[in-house]
């Protein structure tokens, strides 16, 4: 439970948290492999290529690691926020974002890497 105090970050880091949480428990050292991340927005470069395509602000990135540097993973917090459109559906949307960065990590379909990956926003908003 994240206390009242908490600011509307730790809150979002802590929803990130539990869905990597999630899925340690089903793929255990290859998460653990990963590092975790949360960003306000996007960095500049991300959003003018975004832009020039003519879609969305990207609601999360891969860093791709090496020999020396692990993978990375960063969720961004307003993109999210706003796509989610309501506090009762940013869990299940950055649950999906981080199946679907994962996803892209393992090299494996979302469906793959959680069967409870919905992949779009609910009819009602929630």
């Amino acid at each position: 439970m994240v206390p009242a105090w908490a600011t509307r970050q730790e809150r979002f880091e802590d929803v990130v948290a539990d869905s990597v949480s999630r899925l340690q428990e089903r793929w255990g050292a290859r998460i653990d492999a990963i590092t975790f991340d949360v960003a306000l927005v996007p960095d500049e470069g991300s959003l003018a290529r975004a832009s020039a395509r003519g879609e969305a602000p990207p609601l999360g990135s891969v860093l791709r690691g090496g020999r020396k540097r692990r993978q990375h993973v960063v969720v961004f917090r307003r993109p999210v926020e706003t796509v989610a459109g309501s506090a009762a559906a940013v869990p299940w949307l950055v649950h999906d974002v981080v199946v679907e960065l994962v996803a892209e990590v393992l090299g494996l379909p979302p469906e793959d890497v959680d069967p409870g990956y919905r992949g779009s926003l609910p009819e009602d908003g929630d």
